[in-house]
């Protein structure tokens, strides 16, 4: 059986809101079983969760807003595939575009 990878990349994406424009970091995680590709991905807006275990081996996900996923929508799904530091690591991403949210994982007390 082949190991089990964990690659997270980065990419630079332009941030633009009613008061200054920035440049930021997004994360991307990447993971392959052997078995399966699994992927998360947060931009600016949006977190996007994937595996290519559709008909064929196809890609299918789905795409929530940075909202839907602090409120814990597909985060029982990325603790599983890819960890806890990686759920808390997109959790952060998704609070950045408004540092003055507080973010917590969906049952944890705050």
């Amino acid at each position: 059986m082949r190991p089990r990878s964990l690659e997270k990349k980065r990419r630079l994406v332009v941030v633009v809101d009613r008061e200054s424009r920035y440049l930021a970091t997004m994360p991307k995680w990447e993971i392959d079983t052997g078995k399966r590709v699994a992927i998360v991905d947060v931009n600016d807006t949006e977190v996007m969760v994937g595996s290519n275990c559709g008909p064929d081996g196809g890609m299918v996900g789905s795409v929530v807003s940075h909202a839907e996923f602090i409120e814990g929508r597909y985060q029982d799904v990325v603790k599983k595939v890819f960890g806890e530091d990686v759920l808390q690591e997109m959790l952060a991403a998704c609070a950045n575009d408004n540092p003055a949210k507080s973010v917590q994982p969906e049952g944890a007390e705050a």
